[in-house]
């Protein structure tokens, strides 16, 4: 008898392939019947817009005196920012009158009005800026700081300080004349917060 041939391999690759990628396929299907019913099975899911967000608790006014308010103090008094673990102390040491600033400029309003201010921080840290600062006049219109500078009168310095820093310098305003009698720099130290201010009266 003639010898037998040897029988081909290349039906049991393509069953095997066949049986492989219909147990994978089977598998994928199990997997996403699972996750649509953990999906959609009742209670919270991460993510979700419907459930409740907790209440922030309220902070306290930061404040000076009792009831939550800064006091209106005179030129060269301290006024006090105290909240969340930060403590710095804000004064108004003296103010200066100018004609004119460096290179001969004269005021737009009628003169120039120096505050020499110093920030001392006894807890935690603030971000001190001369921003927080306007010239408020009798009748009350406000004037920012004006940015002309001055021999011997450095601007304060607005930056990052932390426990047991300090920053001093000038800060200036270009007002009429007429307001500093009755005038008044207002500090505003929570600028989210326009009802919470202090001052020093001129």
């Amino acid at each position: 008898m003639p010898p037998r041939s040897p029988r081909p391999l290349w039906p049991w690759i393509v069953g095997g392939a066949v049986v492989l990628i219909m147990v994978l396929i089977g598998g994928l299907a199990t997997v996403g019947i699972i996750v649509a019913a953990v999906r959609d099975a009742p209670g919270e899911r991460v993510g979700s817009t419907s459930a409740p967000v907790p209440a922030i608790p309220p902070q306290p006014l930061p404040s000076s005196q009792p009831g939550g308010q800064l006091r209106n103090v005179k030129v060269g008094d301290t006024l006090v920012w105290q909240r969340a673990g930060k403590v710095a102390e804000w004064t108004i040491v003296t103010t200066e009158q100018k004609t004119v600033a460096d290179f001969d400029l004269p005021p737009r309003h009628g003169i120039f009005l120096l505050a020499r201010l110093t920030v001392t921080q006894k807890e935690g840290f603030t971000f001190a800026c001369d921003c927080t600062l306007q010239f408020v006049a009798p009748n009350g219109v406000a004037y920012d700081p004006d940015y002309n500078t001055f021999a011997d009168h450095g601007r304060f310095p607005s930056q990052r300080i932390s426990a047991g820093q300090i920053l001093d310098g000038w800060v200036n305003f270009d007002v009429p004349t007429s307001a500093l009698t009755g005038g008044r720099i207002q500090w505003t130290p929570d600028l989210s917060d326009n009802g919470l201010r202090g001052s020093w009266r001129l």
